[in-house]
């Protein structure tokens, strides 16, 4: 993921969230985290947002380079992807749906 301005590039992998300098291809933020699957950065590029496999969501002060916040699920299922809205003014992680 890329952030807003397309300076730098997200990734996330078994135990951290990594911010990488596009230009310079160097890591600049590493943030413990466990298992992340999906990652956003938030507008303005001060928060990031981490689905893990637990089920959770982290989100991070990209300055500090430190979770603020954890936000447990009611169920166990992975967060494969977190979108944001169209207002880009919050973001969302899409509900399985099986077809019927």
């Amino acid at each position: 993921m890329f952030s807003h301005d397309n300076t730098a590039i997200l990734s996330g992998s078994h135990e951290s969230v990594r911010v990488w300098n596009r230009s310079a291809q160097a890591c600049i933020r590493t943030m413990a985290s466990g298992y992340v699957l999906s990652a956003i950065f938030v507008p303005s590029d001060r928060q990031i947002v981490a689905g893990k496999k637990k089920g959770s969501l982290q989100i991070f002060d990209f300055a500090a380079a430190e979770m603020t916040e954890e936000v447990e699920e009611a169920h166990s299922k992975e967060v494969w992807c977190v979108s944001l809205l169209a207002d880009m003014k919050g973001f969302r992680r899409p509900w399985l749906i099986t077809p019927g």
